[in-house]
């Protein structure tokens, strides 16, 4: 009878057989989903180029980090157009739209004169859509002539209701007579075109007959009616 023993010839031509065997399944396997950790793999383990819109259809929220895509991700035309605001007011409309309101600023300082008084012209930013026909003070304002209750703002908050103009006078007056500051339409009384466009502030001195310094500041507003 043949001796069963195993040979050195024996041992080695089996493990050449499964080395083989062993390299030949390597390369036929499929790595999957499962064969990967989660959160193992980062944007540079992927081809650049190599993902496409088939790819991504399983994607969930936070497999993608947010804000980090840009339009020029996407293919022309798949993103949807921005919806239009409302048109804003220009600066170059031909006046002031109804129910809105437009401030500024005044100032004048100066000799008065023999005369004794200046007078301050205050332009609006747009014109009014008609000429102003009442322009007055605020009510309370120091060294206010023609005050009106209506015009019920402050110097830092100026206010006016629709269709007139209010003046705001700053505390600080200097040389300025009591009830001295009077606001008027450019054109007096008579309510001009040019009303459109501004109006006057007048400030007379406390020594009208011989003349002097005079100095005051303010705000205004106006609303269209």
């Amino acid at each position: 009878m043949r001796s069963r023993h195993l040979t050195y010839a024996n041992v080695m031509a089996t493990i050449a057989v499964f080395v083989a065997l062993g390299g030949s399944s390597y390369a036929a396997i499929k790595v999957t989903g499962k064969n990967v950790a989660d959160s193992s793999l980062t944007g540079k383990d992927i081809r650049n180029n190599s993902v496409t819109g088939s790819d991504v259809k399983g994607l969930k929220s936070g497999d993608v980090a947010d804000r980090s895509l840009l339009a020029k991700d996407f293919k022309p035309g798949q993103l949807p157009a921005g919806q239009k605001g409302d048109p804003g007011t220009s600066v170059f409309a031909s006046s002031v739209p109804s129910g809105t309101t437009v401030r500024g600023g005044w100032g004048a300082a100066g000799d008065t004169g023999a005369g004794g008084f200046v007078e301050e012209g205050v332009s609006l930013p747009v014109p009014a859509p008609v000429p102003m026909e009442d322009v007055k003070m605020g009510a309370g304002q120091p060294n206010a002539n023609n005050t009106d209750p209506a015009c019920a703002g402050t110097v830092n908050e100026p206010s006016a209701p629709p269709g007139k103009v209010c003046v705001y006078v700053l505390p600080f007056t200097d040389g300025v007579a009591a009830d001295g500051i009077t606001a008027t339409p450019m054109g007096g009384s008579g309510a001009p075109a040019s009303d459109r466009f501004g109006f006057l502030i007048a400030i007379s001195s406390t020594t009208p007959s011989t003349g002097g310094r005079v100095e005051a500041y303010g705000t205004w507003a106006y609303t269209a009616p």
